[in-house]
Order: structure tokens, then C-alpha cells, then sequence
């Protein structure tokens, strides 16, 4: 009777073992399954969405840098006030920054970036839809002389990016507080 109460035992031990990792198996495959369902979605969104810098200009009184950006892919941005703004000057004494968000305004502040509104009627200003081009007006402190030579990035909340050569910047220089 002993052995027989002894296999039974093994044999529960066994098949508990096996459903523990059975569960186990179970719970990451779905974990998994979840991750590549979600990196895919984001990969289809990052592929259906493109972005193109358009003129740039420089307004030297200001200190600022008029900067447009088109959004050439199929799919709306929305807000653009999600977007990274990011301005390095290579070989300058002049260090790189990330702009930060200043809002819809056209007024230009230290290291700030905002919408510079062409129509001031257009109805959705914040969203960046298929084939529109929206203005960034960007306003720098630029304390040191240096090369007048910049390179700004736009990258959207997805992280797709787009980027330009600018010259003609005076220094040193500064926007208006």
C-alpha cells in the first residue's frame, strides 16, 4: 500500500509541476504576443507617417528661425505641440538645446519654438494633416560668437524625424524675453 501511495504522490507532484509550467508557457506567450502586437502598430504608424522641411528663413533682427515643415505622409500628426525641437551648431562655441514648446503664440522668447499661423482662420492649427505645411518660428539665445551655422531636427511624438542646414545666423544674438 505504501508504494502505491507513494507513486500517487510522484504522479501529483509531476502533473502539478507540468500545469505550473504549462501556466508559465502560457503567461509569456501572451506577453510576447502582446509586445509584437503593439511594436508592430507603432511601426506601421511611424511608416505611414513622413515629414519634410520646406523654406527656412532667418530673421536676424529677431534672432529666430522661420522653419517649414510638411507633413508628406498619410497620416494626420496631432498635437504638433508634441513635437521635439532640437538645435545643435556644429564646430560653434555655441551649445546644442531642445526647444521648448512656447504655444500658438508669434512671439519669440529664449529658446522657444511656437506656430507661426499663415491663415489665422485655419481651424485646426495643432494638427499637422496630410500634405499641410505648418511654420515653426524658433527664438535663440546665441550669446557667443560662432559659426553661423546651424542644424535643426523636428521629430514627431512617433519619432520620425526631419532635419535642415541653416545659415546666415548672426552672433551673437538674442530674442526678445
Amino acid at each position: 500500500m505504501s508504494v502505491t501511495l507513494v507513486t500517487i504522490l510522484m504522479m501529483g507532484m509531476f502533473l502539478t509541476g507540468f500545469l505550473m509550467l504549462w501556466q508559465n508557457f502560457n503567461l509569456n506567450a501572451v506577453s510576447l504576443n502582446d509586445a509584437v502586437r503593439i511594436s508592430s502598430q507603432l511601426e506601421r504608424e511611424r511608416i505611414r507617417t513622413s515629414l519634410h522641411v520646406g523654406n527656412v528663413e532667418v530673421d536676424t533682427e529677431n534672432c529666430a528661425i522661420d522653419l517649414e515643415i510638411i507633413n508628406s505622409g498619410l497620416e494626420a500628426i496631432s498635437p504638433i505641440s508634441g513635437f521635439e525641437v532640437m538645435v545643435s551648431f556644429p564646430g560653434g562655441s555655441n551649445g546644442p538645446r531642445i526647444l521648448e514648446y512656447e504655444g500658438d503664440s508669434e512671439g519669440s522668447t529664449l529658446d522657444t519654438w511656437s506656430i507661426k499661423l499663415a491663415d489665422p482662420s485655419e481651424a485646426e492649427p495643432s494638427i499637422a494633416r496630410p500634405g499641410s505645411s505648418h511654420t515653426i518660428r524658433m527664438g535663440l539665445n546665441l550669446p557667443e560668437p560662432s559659426d553661423t551655422t546651424a542644424f535643426v531636427i523636428v521629430s514627431t511624438p512617433n519619432g520620425v524625424t526631419a532635419g535642415a542646414d541653416v545659415t546666415g545666423i548672426l552672433t551673437p544674438c538674442s530674442a526678445t524675453e
